[in-house]
């Protein structure tokens, strides 16, 4: 025969994991809206007694039977493998978000290089300094006035390729301002997640010290799920930076890598460099034209995928003028590469058809410094400047000097006009076609880049945010679904309050009234 008070014990262990499902079930309500909450169950199960011994008789094991309900503890709904796919995209989603914004910061860079609308770009500006050649060498008799109008036209020239220049260079200074401040933001995160695994840690060493006994991990055991919500909340975030792999250490820490290299090991970390010893690492960053990220255990971080990445792409990408640790990406150094070269080539063909090549008197275009020409240092040469007629004037060999032709036909500034339309070539092999049209091929190639980014980007969020979702179904609150639950538990509440009360008035007529019968 069962112990007197054994439903009583049952029906008060009911009575308990009710009320304790119901608090599960408000908490669940009450976090609703929490960043990063994940969804909490109690863990119930029907409690087992070994009725097996050998003294135990028929009669006792039946006495035995039926012990009621245990719970083992307050579990989380979640999905560890729809964690690493969501992270596994959410990378992507933040590299080529960020490339797209630089490589839109590039095109507001190049906007006087490419715009051909607002009589300021820089195929504006070829159209016109075409068309006072074509004026001058039409009417050479009104030389000065024409000249002088030849000139203005290709000092705009040379103004428009020194903007672009600057403002790629203050570009790509804030680039790396950017990059600095991302790094940062990331070595916040990783110092964070490392405070939450020592707080876990010794959670789990309370909790889980029966498994840690044994040699057993604590991993998947019941923890302190809001410690557990916070970290995943920080890989998450992590995940934006780089490409990470996370797994769990036996003692409930986790361990994380990302481009190969650990950056968090239970309460070890490895930081980005940044600060002064960032400048350091990178003080040769002129010299080198590539900017390289360390940790600080002296490793070189080399990612593939991410906002990090993003970042160096667009700073070390120089294309088909990559050199060093350049990459060959078509980011800021590539485009100042290009406009350097366009520069270079354009006033090479000008100075050599107008003579140059014989006679620094016969030169177009020079630097402001004497090195060799590029977008920032291109202005018009001294000799252009002291007379603006110069460009019209032949070689005479009688008197051995340049002079103006006797029927004034317009042939040397005609040479100049048709010499625009020849080929250069214009990087290792990047382009080859007339100067004009290298204009229109930098801006289809950056309008190109931008829109396989912004696509990408579009991808990948769709199928970041298709993974969201699953994970939000699987630990996200459901209202409808916590109210059920809350009518649910309710009832079996009211039930084992009941079942109590019937017990109770059971017991009261065993002790009070059996056995007065008869006196």
């Amino acid at each position: 025969m069962r112990a007197s008070f054994l439903g009583l014990e049952i029906q008060k262990r009911s009575v308990q994991m009710a009320q304790k499902a119901l608090d599960v079930t408000g908490n669940n309500l009450s976090n609703r809206d929490t960043v990063g909450y994940t969804r909490q169950r109690l863990d119930v199960y029907s409690s087992y007694m070994n009725m097996n011994g050998i003294y135990t008789t028929k009669l006792a094991r039946l006495g035995l039977s039926s012990q009621g309900v245990f719970a083992s503890g307050v579990s989380q709904t979640r999905d560890d493998y729809l964690d690493k796919r969501y992270r596994d995209n959410s990378c992507y989603v933040s590299e080529y978000n960020q490339q797209a914004s630089i490589m839109s910061e590039i095109e507001t860079a190049l906007t006087n290089f490419s715009d051909t609308y607002e009589n300021v770009g820089m195929a504006y500006q070829f159209d016109q300094f075409k068309s006072a050649l074509r004026k001058y060498a039409e009417d050479s008799a009104d030389r000065e006035e024409l000249a002088s109008v030849v000139r203005n036209q290709a000092y705009n020239i040379c103004k428009l390729f020194t903007q672009q220049s600057m403002d790629l260079k203050n570009l790509e200074n804030q680039t790396l301002y950017d990059l600095h401040s991302t790094l940062e933001d990331a070595n916040r995160i990783i110092e964070e997640i490392v405070e939450y695994n020592k707080q876990i840690v010794n959670e789990y060493a309370i909790t889980g010290a029966d498994l840690i006994y044994n040699g057993l991990s604590v991993t998947g055991g019941y923890g302190p799920n809001e410690m557990l919500d916070a970290r995943n909340n920080l890989i998450d975030q992590l995940s934006e930076f780089g490409d990470i792999h996370v797994d769990d250490n036996f003692d409930g820490s986790v361990k994380i890598t990302m481009g190969g290299l650990t950056i968090i090991d239970g309460k070890k970390s490895n930081l980005f460099v940044t600060g002064k010893d960032f400048d350091a690492y990178n003080a040769k960053y002129e010299e080198n034209g590539a900017v390289v990220l360390k940790l600080t255990d002296g490793n070189d971080m080399v990612l593939e995928s991410g906002s990090i990445k993003a970042y160096t792409d667009m700073i070390n990408g120089n294309g088909a003028y990559a050199s060093g640790k350049q990459t060959t990406d078509y980011g800021i150094k590539y485009y100042q590469s290009a406009v350097d070269e366009f520069a270079k080539q354009f006033a090479g063909l000008m100075n050599k058809l107008n003579g140059g090549d014989e006679s620094d008197d016969r030169l177009m275009f020079t630097s402001a410094d004497g090195s060799p020409i590029n977008a920032g240092n291109i202005r018009i040469s001294d000799a252009w400047l002291k007379d603006a007629t110069m460009i019209a004037k032949i070689y005479n060999e009688k008197t051995g000097t340049y002079d103006y032709p006797v029927n004034l036909d317009g042939n040397a500034v005609n040479k100049l006009l048709l010499g625009m339309d020849d080929s250069v070539q214009i990087g290792k092999g990047d382009y080859e076609g007339s100067s004009y049209d290298f204009i229109l091929f930098l801006n289809n190639r950056l309008a190109q880049n931008i829109e396989f980014a912004e696509k990408q980007c579009d991808m990948y969020t769709e199928t970041a945010t298709s993974l969201l979702d699953s994970r939000d179904a699987i630990m996200g609150v459901s209202e409808t679904e916590e109210g059920v639950n809350m009518l649910n538990y309710s009832k079996w509440f009211n039930a084992s309050s009941r079942m109590l009360t019937t017990l109770d008035e059971a017991l009261d007529t065993i002790i009070e009234k059996m056995g007065l019968v008869g006196r």
